[in-house]
C-alpha cells in the first residue's frame, strides 16, 4: 500500500507506506483517558498533522518511521508510548510482567528535555519511574547505576554502551526502542546505534519474547541513508510517515539532475533534454517563472514539432480543459508536455507527472511544491524489495544558469542530502555565496563551536563568524611576565 494525501486547504502533504486513519482530534485520539485529561488541562493544541498519523500505529505497538519538519518533537511518540505502557496484559510473558522503553537521544540536553516531559506526564498514569542516564568515562559511575524499578530509560548511545559494559542484562526487559532525531544519531554515532540495535534484536529472540511487544520507533526531520538498513534488518513491516515532500522524494527515489548552461542557451538545452528522454518520460511539466517565459518556451516547442500544452494566469484555456488534454494524451500512450507557471500548480493538482523540468531556478519552497507534481510516481523502494535502488519512475531536472545564485545554496544542500551528482558549477555558485555571507558576519563574535570543537556543523545557518578577524581575535589582558602557579586542572 502506498498513499499520498494533499489537503489543499491546509497545504499538508503526507506519504504513507501503510494505510493509517489519522486522529486529528484529541477526544478521539488513541490515548488513555487520564492523559487526554492532563493534556486538555495544559491547553494542548494538538494533535498536529504529523502527530495525527504517528499516534495510531505507535499506540498499537507497531514499528514506525516518522519524518517531518517537526520530527525533533518528542510528542510524536511520548503520548502513544505512555498509553501502550498502561496495557500491562501485553507484557505477561516477561519475568517482571512489564516492559521497558529505551529512548535514545542525540545529546544530554535533548535527553534532559525528554526526561522532564516523562516526569510531567507520568503523574496521570501508573508510576513509570523514568530514569535519565548520562555517563562519562568513569567506570565506577557506570557500575553504581541501578535500574531496578525503572520503567522508562532515557539516555544517549555512548552512555548506554558504557552502562552495558557493566550491566549485561540491560536489554532483557527492553520492549520499545525509540530513536529520537535519528538523522543526528546516525550522523554522530552510527556504529554505536547499530551496536545497540544488534543487542536489542538478539535479546528479542529468546522464548519469552515470542508473545511480547518489540517495537522500534524512529523520528527525525530528514531522511538518512542508514534508515533503509534499519527498516530492512530491524523492523517488521513499519509504518512510514513522511510529511515533507522533499524528504518523500528522496525516499521515493526521484532522480535529481542538474544541467549547467548559459541563460541564453536554456531553450536549446530544454529541447535536447526532451529529445533524449522522449521515449522514457511520458508526462513532462516545464516550470517557468513568468507569463512571457511560458509563452516563449511553448512557442519554441511548437516550432520544433513537440506537442505541448500551456497554462498561466493570462492563458485562454481553463484548468479543466488542460487536465482533460493531459489525461487524454497520457492515456493514449503519447508523450505530453505542459508548460506552466508556478501559480497554476495548486489549481491543476497534477500528481502523476513523470518528469519535472525547472526551466527557471526555483526557491527551496517552490522546489518542493514542484516535486509534489510527481508524487504518484515516487517508488516505495523499502516496501517492495523487488525494486532496485537505482530504479526510478520520476525525474527532476534543474537548468543551472549564471542567474541562479540566489537559491543555489538551498538547492545544493538538498542535492547533497539526496546524494545526487552535483556539477562543479553549482559548487562555484555556492562558494561565492558563502564567502559573501561570511564577509557580512565580520563584526560578529567568533563561533563558539568553532572555538570549542574546531568545526561548526551548521556553518551555513550559524549567525556567528567562522573566519579570523585580526582586529578582534587577539589575546586580551596578557601580562608582560607569565607567573607560574601550582594547581590542578580538571577537564
Amino acid at each position: 500500500f502506498q498513499s499520498f494525501q494533499n489537503l489543499s486547504e491546509e497545504r499538508n502533504f503526507v506519504f504513507l507506506s501503510n494505510k493509517i486513519e489519522p486522529s486529528s482530534i484529541l477526544e478521539t485520539a488513541p490515548l488513555f483517558d487520564g492523559l487526554k485529561k492532563e493534556l486538555t488541562q495544559k491547553k494542548f493544541l494538538g494533535p498536529n498533522f504529523t502527530e495525527s498519523y504517528c499516534w495510531p500505529p505507535v499506540a498499537r505497538g507497531c514499528d514506525v518511521v516518522a519524518i517531518s519538519d517537526r520530527g525533533n518533537d518528542p510528542f510524536l511518540y511520548i503520548p502513544p508510548v505512555l498509553t501502550f505502557l498502561q496495557s500491562g496484559s501485553c507484557y505477561k510473558a516477561l519475568p517482571n510482567r512489564n516492559g521497558v522503553p529505551l529512548i535514545l537521544c542525540p545529546g544530554w540536553k535533548k535527553a534532559q528535555l525528554v526526561f522532564e516531559l516523562l516526569k510531567t506526564y507520568e503523574r496521570c498514569s501508573r508510576q513509570l519511574h523514568p530514569m535519565l542516564i548520562i555517563l562519562g568515562q568513569n567506570k565506577e559511575e557506570a557500575r553504581s547505576v541501578k535500574i531496578r524499578g525503572c520503567e522508562v530509560i532515557v539516555t544517549t548511545p555512548y552512555s548506554l554502551l558504557r552502562l552495558f559494559e557493566h550491566q549485561c542484562l540491560l536489554f532483557c526487559r527492553l520492549c520499545h526502542l525509540i530513536l529520537d532525531e535519528f538523522e543526528v544519531l546516525f550522523s554522530d554515532a552510527t556504529e554505536q546505534v547499530f551496536t545497540i540495535l544488534d543487542c536489542y534484536k538478539k535479546a528479542n529472540t529468546t522464548e519469552e519474547w515470542e508473545y511480547s511487544p518489540h517495537q522500534i520507533i524512529a523520528v527525525g526531520t530528514h531522511w538518512n541513508k542508514h534508515i533503509a538498513h534499519l527498516i530492512k534488518e530491524f523492523m517488521n513491516d513499519p509504518y512510514i510517515v513522511i510529511t515533507t515532500i522533499e524528504e518523500a522524494s528522496i525516499y521515493g527515489n526521484v532522480q535529481q539532475v542538474v544541467q549547467p548552461c548559459m541563460n541564453s542557451e536554456r531553450t536549446a538545452v530544454l529541447l535536447k533534454i526532451l529529445d533524449c528522454t522522449h521515449s522514457h518520460l511520458q508526462k513532462v511539466l516545464v516550470f517557468t517563472n513568468s507569463v512571457n517565459e511560458a509563452e516563449m518556451v511553448h512557442k519554441a516547442l511548437k516550432s520544433n514539432s513537440i506537442f505541448s500544452l500551456q497554462i498561466h494566469k493570462e492563458s485562454e484555456f481553463n484548468f479543466k480543459y488542460i487536465l482533460e488534454q493531459w489525461t487524454k494524451k497520457s492515456s493514449s500512450g503519447s508523450p505530453v508536455v505542459l508548460v506552466l507557471t508556478d501559480d497554476c500548480m495548486q489549481s491543476l493538482g497534477i500528481t502523476d507527472a513523470t518528469c519535472v523540468i525547472h526551466f527557471s531556478f526555483p526557491s527551496p519552497r517552490i522546489f518542493g511544491q514542484r516535486l509534489h507534481s510527481m508524487s504518484d510516481n515516487f517508488c516505495n523502494v523499502i516496501k517492495d524489495s523487488s525494486v532496485d535502488q537505482e530504479y526510478t519512475k520520476a525525474r527532476s531536472v534543474i537548468l543551472l544558469t549564471e542567474n541562479s545564485a540566489c537559491h543555489a545554496l538551498g538547492i545544493l544542500r538538498y542535492l547533497q542530502h539526496a546524494e545526487a551528482e552535483i556539477p562543479p558549477e553549482l559548487h562555484d555558485f555556492t562558494s561565492k555565496t558563502l564567502e559573501a555571507e561570511e564577509d557580512k558576519k565580520f563584526s560578529r563574535p567568533l563561533c563558539a563551536y568553532l572555538k570549542t570543537f574546531g568545526i561548526c556543523k551548521n556553518r551555513t545557518v550559524c549567525p556567528d563568524r567562522h573566519q579570523i578577524n585580526l582586529q578582534i581575535d587577539v589575546p586580551q589582558n596578557v601580562l608582560d611576565k607569565i607567573i607560574r602557579t601550582p594547581g590542578c586542572v580538571t577537564v
